[in-house]
Protein backbone atom coordinates (compact mmCIF):
# COMPACT_ATOMS: atom_id res chain seq x y z
CA UNK A 1 0.00 0.00 0.00
CA UNK A 2 1.10 3.78 -1.00
CA UNK A 3 1.56 6.25 1.33
CA UNK A 4 1.47 9.80 0.31
CA UNK A 5 2.14 12.97 1.75
CA UNK A 6 2.04 16.61 -0.32
CA UNK A 7 0.47 19.46 -0.41
CA UNK A 8 -0.12 22.62 -1.98
CA UNK A 9 -0.47 25.19 -0.27
CA UNK A 10 -1.76 27.74 -2.73
CA UNK A 11 -4.40 24.99 -3.96
CA UNK A 12 -7.60 23.68 -3.29
CA UNK A 13 -8.78 20.47 -4.84
CA UNK A 14 -12.13 20.79 -6.72
CA UNK A 15 -15.12 18.89 -4.79
CA UNK A 16 -15.18 15.22 -5.79
CA UNK A 17 -18.02 13.25 -7.43
CA UNK A 18 -19.52 10.01 -6.78
CA UNK A 19 -18.46 6.74 -6.94
CA UNK A 20 -18.17 5.07 -10.55
CA UNK A 21 -22.04 3.95 -11.11
CA UNK A 22 -22.20 0.08 -11.60
CA UNK A 23 -24.77 0.39 -14.51
CA UNK A 24 -21.94 2.38 -16.39
CA UNK A 25 -19.14 -0.42 -16.35
CA UNK A 26 -16.63 2.38 -18.19
CA UNK A 27 -17.27 5.17 -16.54
CA UNK A 28 -14.77 7.08 -14.68
CA UNK A 29 -15.60 8.90 -11.12
CA UNK A 30 -13.46 10.83 -8.37
CA UNK A 31 -14.30 11.07 -4.75
CA UNK A 32 -12.45 12.03 -1.26
CA UNK A 33 -13.97 9.48 0.53
CA UNK A 34 -12.18 7.16 2.53
CA UNK A 35 -12.58 2.64 3.34
CA UNK A 36 -12.87 0.51 0.14
CA UNK A 37 -14.40 0.15 -3.05
CA UNK A 38 -14.78 -2.11 -5.57
CA UNK A 39 -16.19 -1.71 -9.61
CA UNK A 40 -16.23 -4.20 -12.37
CA UNK A 41 -15.37 -2.46 -15.76
CA UNK A 42 -16.74 -3.63 -18.92
CA UNK A 43 -13.75 -5.36 -20.89
CA UNK A 44 -13.71 -7.93 -23.20
CA UNK A 45 -10.11 -7.32 -24.45
CA UNK A 46 -6.77 -9.66 -24.59
CA UNK A 47 -4.49 -6.79 -24.19
CA UNK A 48 -4.68 -3.81 -20.94
CA UNK A 49 -3.08 -1.48 -19.86
CA UNK A 50 -2.69 -0.15 -16.32
CA UNK A 51 -1.70 3.72 -16.30
CA UNK A 52 -1.47 4.64 -12.04
CA UNK A 53 -0.28 7.34 -10.50
CA UNK A 54 -0.21 7.82 -6.41
CA UNK A 55 -1.26 4.16 -5.62
CA UNK A 56 -0.28 0.61 -4.75
CA UNK A 57 -1.32 -1.86 -7.45
CA UNK A 58 -1.56 -5.56 -7.51
CA UNK A 59 -2.38 -7.64 -10.76
CA UNK A 60 -3.78 -11.35 -10.16
CA UNK A 61 -5.73 -13.70 -12.60
CA UNK A 62 -9.24 -14.84 -12.15
CA UNK A 63 -12.48 -16.03 -13.39
CA UNK A 64 -13.78 -12.78 -14.04
CA UNK A 65 -15.91 -10.99 -16.49
CA UNK A 66 -14.32 -7.51 -17.46
CA UNK A 67 -11.73 -6.17 -15.39
CA UNK A 68 -13.16 -5.92 -11.09
CA UNK A 69 -10.77 -2.91 -9.22
CA UNK A 70 -10.46 -3.28 -5.71
CA UNK A 71 -9.82 0.02 -4.32
CA UNK A 72 -8.38 0.92 -0.53
CA UNK A 73 -8.16 4.47 0.81
CA UNK A 74 -7.29 5.45 4.56
CA UNK A 75 -6.27 8.52 6.29
CA UNK A 76 -7.14 11.97 5.28
CA UNK A 77 -7.60 14.31 2.17
CA UNK A 78 -7.13 11.78 -0.68
CA UNK A 79 -8.84 12.37 -4.16
CA UNK A 80 -9.26 9.25 -6.16
CA UNK A 81 -10.00 8.73 -9.60
CA UNK A 82 -10.57 5.57 -12.17
CA UNK A 83 -11.82 4.56 -15.32
CA UNK A 84 -11.48 2.32 -18.28
CA UNK A 85 -11.28 3.80 -21.87
CA UNK A 86 -10.49 1.40 -24.47
CA UNK A 87 -8.01 -1.07 -23.62
CA UNK A 88 -6.34 1.05 -20.40
CA UNK A 89 -7.39 1.37 -17.26
CA UNK A 90 -6.50 4.55 -15.40
CA UNK A 91 -6.20 4.81 -11.61
CA UNK A 92 -5.24 8.27 -9.48
CA UNK A 93 -4.64 8.95 -5.84
CA UNK A 94 -3.53 12.58 -5.10
CA UNK A 95 -4.10 14.10 -1.61
CA UNK A 96 -6.45 16.97 -1.66
CA UNK A 97 -5.55 20.06 0.66
CA UNK A 98 -6.99 22.64 2.52
CA UNK A 99 -3.74 24.70 3.98
CA UNK A 100 -2.93 21.32 5.72
CA UNK A 101 -0.59 18.44 4.73
CA UNK A 102 -2.84 15.86 3.39
CA UNK A 103 -1.46 11.93 4.10
CA UNK A 104 -3.41 8.77 2.64
CA UNK A 105 -2.55 5.37 1.92
CA UNK A 106 -3.87 3.36 -1.03
CA UNK A 107 -3.80 0.28 -3.07
CA UNK A 108 -5.52 -0.99 -5.89
CA UNK A 109 -6.26 -4.94 -6.34
CA UNK A 110 -6.64 -5.75 -10.34
CA UNK A 111 -8.49 -8.94 -10.91
CA UNK A 112 -8.05 -9.60 -14.76
CA UNK A 113 -9.00 -12.99 -17.17
CA UNK A 114 -6.66 -15.69 -17.41
CA UNK A 115 -6.18 -14.80 -20.78
CA UNK A 116 -5.44 -10.86 -20.45
CA UNK A 117 -2.10 -9.59 -21.56
CA UNK A 118 -1.26 -6.92 -19.39
CA UNK A 119 0.88 -3.90 -19.18
CA UNK A 120 1.22 -2.02 -16.09
CA UNK A 121 2.88 1.39 -16.14
CA UNK A 122 3.07 3.52 -12.73
CA UNK A 123 4.52 6.95 -11.93
CA UNK A 124 4.30 6.76 -8.05
CA UNK A 125 3.91 3.63 -6.69
CA UNK A 126 5.03 -0.02 -6.36
CA UNK A 127 3.05 -2.23 -8.78
CA UNK A 128 3.20 -6.55 -8.19
CA UNK A 129 1.90 -9.12 -10.18
CA UNK A 130 1.37 -12.90 -9.08
CA UNK A 131 0.50 -15.83 -10.83
CA UNK A 132 0.20 -14.78 -14.53
CA UNK A 133 0.68 -16.72 -17.19
CA UNK A 134 0.43 -14.36 -20.07
CA UNK A 135 3.08 -11.82 -21.01
CA UNK A 136 3.44 -9.32 -18.48
CA UNK A 137 5.60 -6.12 -18.28
CA UNK A 138 5.54 -3.47 -15.58
CA UNK A 139 7.22 -0.63 -15.59
CA UNK A 140 7.72 2.04 -12.98
CA UNK A 141 9.36 5.84 -11.93
CA UNK A 142 9.11 5.71 -8.80
CA UNK A 143 8.36 2.15 -7.19
CA UNK A 144 9.47 -1.54 -6.97
CA UNK A 145 8.45 -3.70 -9.74
CA UNK A 146 7.61 -7.49 -8.39
CA UNK A 147 6.74 -10.77 -9.55
CA UNK A 148 5.80 -13.86 -8.20
CA UNK A 149 4.48 -17.69 -9.42
CA UNK A 150 4.63 -16.60 -12.60
CA UNK A 151 4.95 -18.60 -16.15
CA UNK A 152 4.51 -16.37 -19.20
CA UNK A 153 6.88 -14.10 -20.56
CA UNK A 154 8.25 -11.07 -18.24
CA UNK A 155 9.44 -7.43 -18.47
CA UNK A 156 10.61 -5.68 -15.78
CA UNK A 157 12.03 -1.80 -15.55
CA UNK A 158 12.04 0.28 -12.95
CA UNK A 159 13.89 3.72 -12.60
CA UNK A 160 13.94 4.05 -8.79
CA UNK A 161 12.74 0.84 -7.26
CA UNK A 162 13.60 -2.52 -6.56
CA UNK A 163 13.16 -5.63 -9.18
CA UNK A 164 12.01 -8.61 -7.91
CA UNK A 165 10.78 -11.81 -9.13
CA UNK A 166 10.08 -15.30 -6.69
CA UNK A 167 8.84 -18.70 -8.20
CA UNK A 168 9.19 -17.84 -11.92
CA UNK A 169 8.82 -20.17 -14.48
CA UNK A 170 8.57 -18.21 -17.28
CA UNK A 171 11.57 -19.08 -20.12
CA UNK A 172 11.97 -15.42 -20.55
CA UNK A 173 12.40 -12.68 -18.18
CA UNK A 174 14.00 -9.25 -18.95
CA UNK A 175 14.44 -6.80 -15.96
CA UNK A 176 16.09 -3.32 -15.76
CA UNK A 177 16.41 -0.86 -12.94
CA UNK A 178 18.35 2.26 -12.66
CA UNK A 179 18.40 3.05 -9.40
CA UNK A 180 17.64 -0.20 -6.94
CA UNK A 181 18.39 -3.97 -7.12
CA UNK A 182 17.70 -7.03 -9.34
CA UNK A 183 16.52 -10.34 -7.53
CA UNK A 184 15.19 -13.07 -9.15
CA UNK A 185 14.53 -16.54 -7.86
CA UNK A 186 13.21 -19.54 -10.56
CA UNK A 187 11.91 -22.44 -9.48
CA UNK A 188 12.15 -23.78 -13.48
CA UNK A 189 14.86 -23.34 -15.64
CA UNK A 190 14.60 -20.42 -17.72
CA UNK A 191 15.95 -20.12 -21.14
CA UNK A 192 16.53 -16.40 -21.51
CA UNK A 193 17.33 -13.98 -18.53
CA UNK A 194 18.64 -10.77 -19.09
CA UNK A 195 18.95 -7.84 -16.09
CA UNK A 196 20.61 -4.97 -16.72
CA UNK A 197 21.14 -2.68 -13.19
CA UNK A 198 23.21 0.89 -13.21
CA UNK A 199 23.00 1.25 -9.52
CA UNK A 200 22.46 -1.96 -7.44
CA UNK A 201 22.94 -5.46 -6.83
CA UNK A 202 21.93 -8.34 -8.74
CA UNK A 203 21.22 -11.45 -7.64
CA UNK A 204 19.37 -14.30 -10.10
CA UNK A 205 18.86 -17.78 -8.59
CA UNK A 206 18.44 -20.67 -10.68
CA UNK A 207 17.38 -24.19 -10.39
CA UNK A 208 20.53 -26.46 -10.41
CA UNK A 209 18.96 -30.18 -11.61
CA UNK A 210 21.74 -30.74 -14.08
CA UNK A 211 20.97 -27.78 -15.73
CA UNK A 212 23.91 -25.70 -17.31
CA UNK A 213 23.89 -22.30 -18.12
CA UNK A 214 25.66 -19.72 -20.84
CA UNK A 215 26.36 -16.93 -18.04
CA UNK A 216 27.63 -14.19 -18.79
CA UNK A 217 27.84 -11.62 -16.21
CA UNK A 218 29.82 -8.46 -14.99
CA UNK A 219 30.28 -5.36 -12.46
CA UNK A 220 32.15 -2.10 -13.58
CA UNK A 221 32.47 -1.35 -9.57
CA UNK A 222 31.63 -4.81 -7.80
CA UNK A 223 32.22 -8.21 -8.14
CA UNK A 224 30.78 -10.97 -10.59
CA UNK A 225 30.25 -14.56 -8.57
CA UNK A 226 28.63 -17.14 -10.87
CA UNK A 227 27.94 -20.17 -9.04
CA UNK A 228 26.08 -22.94 -11.58
CA UNK A 229 27.17 -25.24 -13.88
CA UNK A 230 28.18 -23.10 -16.81
CA UNK A 231 28.63 -23.52 -20.71
CA UNK A 232 28.91 -20.96 -23.59
CA UNK A 233 26.81 -23.32 -26.02
CA UNK A 234 23.86 -23.83 -23.42
CA UNK A 235 20.66 -23.07 -24.72
CA UNK A 236 19.69 -21.17 -21.25
CA UNK A 237 21.36 -17.96 -21.37
CA UNK A 238 21.87 -15.71 -18.74
CA UNK A 239 23.32 -12.08 -18.79
CA UNK A 240 23.47 -10.22 -15.70
CA UNK A 241 25.33 -6.56 -15.67
CA UNK A 242 25.49 -4.03 -13.50
CA UNK A 243 27.56 -0.84 -13.59
CA UNK A 244 28.05 -0.71 -9.61
CA UNK A 245 26.83 -3.29 -7.39
CA UNK A 246 27.84 -6.87 -6.67
CA UNK A 247 26.51 -9.48 -9.25
CA UNK A 248 25.67 -13.24 -8.00
CA UNK A 249 24.43 -15.62 -10.29
CA UNK A 250 23.65 -18.91 -8.06
CA UNK A 251 21.31 -21.96 -7.43
CA UNK A 252 19.06 -22.72 -5.62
Amino acid sequence: MLTVSACDQGSSAAPGSSNASDTDPSSASSDSSQGSSTHTFDFSGKNLTVDSDGTGVEIVPGDVTGVRVQREIHGTGAEASWGLSGNTLTLRVKPKCHGNVSVCSAKHRITVGRDVTVTAESRTGAVTASHISTPLSISTSTGAAKVSDSSGPVNLSTRTGAVLGTGLTSKKVTAKARTGSVDLGFSAVPDDVEVDARQGTVDIGLPKGGATYAVDASSKVGTADIGVPSDSGSPHSVKAHTTVGSVSVHGN
